[in-house]
């Protein structure tokens, strides 16, 4: 998986927040919001996710052929985990 800066920030309550460099709640290893009572929110690019959809997207990501490229006869075919 593809390393990004993230801000992680504490407010006063003890919410937790983690955001990517556009600002958006973002987190690719887990929640990207956690709440000082232990709500645990899944978020990429601000799009919140359950945590098995969260799951399946990260499976996705580490997937061997992800954002791969391949040439066939000439063509180049860019290359998705489904």
């Amino acid at each position: 998986m593809k390393k990004e800066k993230l801000t992680v920030e504490t407010d006063e309550n003890g919410t937790i927040t983690y955001h990517n460099a556009d600002g958006k709640l973002h987190n690719p290893n887990g929640p990207a919001f956690i709440s000082a009572d232990g709500y645990k929110a899944y978020l990429i690019n601000d799009k919140k996710l359950t945590e098995a959809d969260f799951k399946a997207w990260q499976a996705q990501q580490t997937a061997p052929l992800h954002n791969k490229t391949a040439t066939i006869d000439g063509i180049e075919y860019n290359l998705t985990a489904k």
